[in-house]
């Protein structure tokens, strides 16, 4: 812990005339100092990115998509006032393993790897027709 010291001043009417200021430390003890404080750093970084992804994981929803399922595509960039957010609906057809990522049909013969973010489930099945 760093010590304080009291230094007096009556330059300003507005602020108080008492400022803590740090004392100097002592020069033979820095290096030594110098790593506990590192050190304890460190380990407190490591336990604020622990607590971070418990609150993260506690509130993630992760949706497992399966092949032939029927999803709404997250358009990308700025949207205008009335236009929709999502397009589609498009079908999976592929899943990679450990990965978020999925293989949607955009149209016949063209696919797109998207994360799996940007997708939402449909309830309407894009092989049916409409009338």
């Amino acid at each position: 812990m760093l010590e304080t010291g009291i230094i007096e001043t009556s330059e300003s009417s507005y602020r108080s005339n008492i400022f803590l200021v740090p004392k100097p430390p002592d020069k033979e003890g820095n290096k030594s100092n110098l790593a506990q404080i590192n050190e304890i750093a460190r380990e407190k970084l490591v336990a604020a990115k622990l607590r971070a992804k418990y609150y993260y994981d506690k509130k993630v929803n992760e949706i497992n998509f399966k092949v032939g399922d029927s999803v709404w595509l997250l358009r990308g960039g700025k949207k205008k006032k009335l236009e929709d957010q999502y397009t589609g609906p498009y079908t999976i057809i592929e899943t990679f393993k450990n990965k978020p990522h999925v293989k949607i049909e955009l149209k016949k013969n063209k696919h797109s790897i998207v994360h799996s973010n940007r997708l939402r489930l449909s309830k309407i099945n894009p092989n049916d027709e409409h009338v």
